[in-house]
């Protein structure tokens, strides 16, 4: 037999319609939610696009030292080169036929590249090397050969000079290679010579 239903299980209904769709509309909004924080707010960013960045002409590191000193038009050769925080050593083998004045020049200009180019050589430190048996080499093709295959160079003059001496860069900006020798500057540089350097070239300019 049909019947009506009671006034209590009607409104007992009524709440649990309300209750689901509550229930529902909260499932809702924390999916919306969490899909919104999973968006990107700006656009997307590419892992790689610093590869295509510039690189700074100022600083110095080991992606540019090679191309960076074979700019420069040395009258030595070019030895050992190393570069480690901040900190540039450079060994030059001098060929025979070079002179003071010629020394004078790569490390007036080596001076400058460290100091006035680039930001962030902290201390440069050189040695100026002559071949040792280089005298001996007639029978070498030439004298590049003779440099490559000698194995024990011999220590000429040595320089270690820092940034934190005062106002470096505004005095290379002035300097001649003629200055560099000179007592005030050799002493300034910190730079040294030994016997073999009295041998060869003879005593210091005054």
């Amino acid at each position: 037999m049909f019947t009506l239903p009671s006034a209590k299980s009607g409104v007992r209904g009524a709440l649990m319609r309300v209750w689901k769709q509550l229930l529902l509309s909260s499932v809702m909004a924390v999916l919306v939610t969490s899909l919104l924080v999973l968006l990107p707010l700006g656009p997307v960013q590419r892992q790689d696009a610093s590869v295509f960045q510039p690189e700074d002409p100022t600083r110095l590191g080991l992606y540019n030292l090679v191309d960076v000193m074979d700019s420069e038009a040395w009258q030595s050769k070019l030895g050992r080169v190393n570069w480690n925080q901040g900190e540039l050593a450079v060994d030059y083998l001098v060929p025979r036929h070079v002179q003071p004045e010629a020394l004078s020049r790569d490390l007036l200009m080596l001076l400058q590249l460290a100091f006035i180019k680039k930001s962030n050589i902290d201390r440069l430190l050189v040695r100026f090397l002559e071949p040792v048996g280089e005298e001996n080499s007639a029978t070498r093709v030439n004298e590049d050969q003779a440099i490559r295959t000698t194995e024990h160079p011999g220590l000429l003059m040595a320089a270690d000079i820092r940034r934190s001496d005062g106002e470096l860069a505004r005095y290379l900006e002035r300097m001649m290679p003629s200055d560099i020798l000179q007592p005030q500057w050799r002493e300034h540089f910190r730079i040294t010579v030994t016997p073999r350097w009295f041998r060869r070239f003879g005593a210091w300019p005054d």
